[in-house]
């Protein structure tokens, strides 16, 4: 079964980069990422993460 699971980017990576994808679950060593429609990577390319936290 594939899923077709695309997003728009958020609002303050549209300035940024408008591939950037968005992280919508970590689980162990699985990452499930959403990329905008049209931006979906080539299999096989690196995945940077930039991790902004507060507090």
């Amino acid at each position: 079964m594939a899923e077709d699971q695309t997003t728009a980017p958020p609002e303050d990576a549209k300035e940024a980069d408008p591939t950037a994808g968005r992280v919508t679950r970590v689980q162990g060593s699985v990452i499930d990422v959403e990329f905008p429609v049209g931006y979906l990577p080539d299999i096989y390319n690196a995945l940077k993460v930039d991790i902004n936290t507060v507090g």
